[in-house]
């Protein structure tokens, strides 16, 4: 009866570190695709850049029912940081044959100019901007100025494309950030105007969230292979990584977002079924629960023929022995 006035969006949040360099990985040499080995030069494997993006997802459920597929939105993606003025002029460092490193003061070493603004990587806090003298990102501004309002565009566009009232649901983890008293005031705060509801996962329970059970580590995967094909499997600088992150998020199908919420749907389940406990993962394919195989692209006429979204062919209760 709900489901004839209501449509209910739900939406997870979490944070991803993405390196220049996956020393780790064995796919920087591609012979057959041009690619051939590199010898990156790292003083420390602390140094290696790498940038930090907090993203949203989105899932609308057909009849709000998770298990039945719907639609996937990609709410928003921000790296944490901010642009800064150079203090000082700075140059790369140079490794020289007999093993030693220095920053020659040359015009072709150079990186920035004093006065020059750049991007700075800055520590993700709950509601200070400021701490010890260092710039930091904080959760309320980014919830307040980008968060929520990328999220009441996406209520609108599904409020008039179903001619429902929406009502949202969410999640994310127990990270000390997001567990701030401010913050969570703030959220308290503007969810309250609209009724809708932030809940906190199960700590220690990366797999009650998407983004850290199957997008994060496909995203990872996809910027590693990008890094191999389209730079030759050379060491990133942050301002090329962060371009190659947002192409592997652009080019990343809303489908398989949309399958990872039905997933999501049965891992709780399965939590459920073992009364808190992850007994389940360690089963053989404890972790599939068949969605792959019953999950298929969905076009609907109310959706405008958007293609990011999935239909069921089956029910997965009656796929899965365990009946979870």
């Amino acid at each position: 009866m709900i489901a004839l006035k209501v449509q209910v969006i739900y939406f997870h949040i979490d944070e991803k570190w993405f390196y220049s360099l996956v020393i780790q990985k064995n796919n920087k040499a591609v012979p057959a695709f041009g690619v051939q080995g590199v010898w990156n030069r790292i003083h420390h494997k602390n140094a290696i850049d790498k940038i930090l993006a907090i993203c949203a997802l989105g899932f609308i459920p057909h009849n709000n029912d998770l298990r039945k597929g719907g639609m996937a939105e990609k709410i928003t993606i921000t790296r944490a940081g901010g642009m800064v003025e150079a203090e000082r002029d700075s140059y790369s460092r140079v490794y020289y044959p007999n093993g030693g490193y220095g920053y020659p003061k040359i015009a072709e070493n150079k990186l920035r100019s004093k006065g020059e603004k750049y991007f700075q990587n800055w520590e993700i806090t709950g509601s200070k901007e400021m701490k010890d003298g260092d710039r930091k990102f904080a959760l309320t501004k980014w919830i307040r100025d980008t968060f929520f309002e990328d999220l009441k565009k996406v209520c609108q566009k599904y409020e008039r494309l179903l001619g429902k009232r929406i009502h949202v649901r969410g999640q994310w983890d127990n990270a000390s950030p997001h567990t701030e008293h401010l913050l969570l005031c703030l959220i308290a705060q503007l969810f309250a105007e609209h009724g809708w509801v932030w809940t906190m996962q199960p700590a220690n329970s990366p797999l009650t969230n998407i983004l850290d059970a199957a997008i994060f580590p496909a995203l990872a995967k996809q910027v590693s292979a990008f890094q191999g094909i389209l730079a030759g499997g050379r060491y990133l600088q942050c301002e090329v990584l962060w371009k190659m992150v947002l192409k592997a998020w652009d080019e990343y199908p809303e489908a398989k977002i949309a399958r990872a919420f039905v997933h999501h749907s049965q891992v709780a389940t399965a939590i459920y079924a073992c009364d808190g406990g992850d007994e389940f993962v360690q089963e053989r394919n404890g972790l599939s629960f068949g969605v792959r195989k019953v999950c298929r692209l969905f076009y609907g006429d109310e959706y405008e023929g958007d293609e990011g979204g999935i239909d069921l062919t089956a029910s997965l209760d009656s796929r899965d022995e365990r009946k979870v």
